[in-house]
């Protein structure tokens, strides 16, 4: 089988992270988005969208003579993707990108802290699976890239309020945690397809860089000229917090325990890669990066 990658398929084109790797792919492939019938998301006119009711017949003709999958789909949509992995087995699909992007739920202090990992290394256990079931055709790639940085940041996910210059500092604001920048998690995709075989059937890890919030918060600070107030909580608490308010049934506990598990200063949570595996950026071409910088542009993007 020749492990060539021509054309690759995007699930999940239209949300955050989607648009940042459609862009990387279509410098080096022919791409094809699959949308659902109701989509209202609109796309280059260089991308060929079919719409889909993700019915496996659908799925199967869409899929054939595709090289790859790439799913960059919400843990809310992940039952659509493991109707498409069916789907792309039977259509003779040679790589499949699971929608993982974030924190590595290969650790199980993570999985402990946030159950919503769990159906992610699910799906790549069931990847495994159909691979090793299909060795001459099939294979995967899982790409774990901490926290989508810039994204976190403008939108105060990692604890920074860009508005109000105030900081929420998980324990000391010690704990390292690798991150990567959209832009980066796109190239990061396209730098798979282009090596598949040394990248064939494997977590593949990669950051923009590895900083603690006490760095960011540095960072921050001097990029806006402005001192800021810091309000310190315990993970312990937090992880309480978040579970009371899963069980209630309100899903911004999920939002506290998904960050429980990168910053998390009493257990290790594998949030620094440097230290849990050989990190994949030289493999996949990616350039260096600096915190700095990158702080840089989103403040000032938000002051725009």
């Amino acid at each position: 089988m020749s492990q060539e990658i021509k054309n690759v398929v995007l699930l999940g084109a239209g949300g955050t992270l989607g648009p940042s790797v459609l862009d990387a792919l279509l410098d080096k492939f022919n791409v094809t988005v699959i949308s659902r019938r109701d989509s209202k998301s609109e796309f280059p006119s260089q991308v060929k969208v079919v719409k889909t009711d993700y019915t496996e017949p659908s799925l199967i003709g869409i899929l054939t003579g595709q090289d790859a999958v790439v799913s960059t789909l919400p843990s809310s949509a992940l039952s659509i993707q493991s109707q498409v992995m069916d789907a792309a087995v039977k259509a003779g699909v040679k790589r499949f990108i699971p929608s993982e992007f974030g924190t590595d739920t290969t650790n199980k202090n993570s999985q402990t802290i946030c159950p919503l990992f769990g159906p992610k290394a699910q799906a790549v256990e069931y990847l495994r699976t159909k691979a090793n079931e299909n060795p001459k055709v099939f294979s995967w790639t899982s790409i774990i890239t901490g926290p989508l940085f810039d994204w976190c940041l403008r939108v105060g996910y990692t604890g920074f309020d860009l508005k109000s210059h105030t900081a929420t500092i998980w324990d000391k604001g010690e704990t390292v945690w690798s991150t990567s920048n959209l832009a980066t998690i796109g190239r990061a995709v396209v730098g798979v397809l282009l090596h598949p075989e040394e990248t064939k059937n494997r977590y593949v890890y990669v950051q923009s860089f590895n900083v603690s919030q006490n760095d960011v918060l540095a960072a921050l600070e001097k990029a806006s000229g402005a001192r800021w107030r810091v309000n310190h909580v315990d993970s312990d608490e937090q992880i309480k917090i978040g579970n009371e308010l899963m069980q209630k049934g309100d899903f911004n506990g999920a939002g506290l325990l998904i960050v429980a598990a990168v910053f998390n200063g009493k257990v290790d949570v594998g949030s620094d890669f440097t230290k849990i595996a050989k990190l994949d950026n030289d493999l996949l071409g990616l350039p260096k990066e600096d915190l700095q910088e990158s702080v840089d542009v989103v403040v000032k993007g938000n002051q725009d």
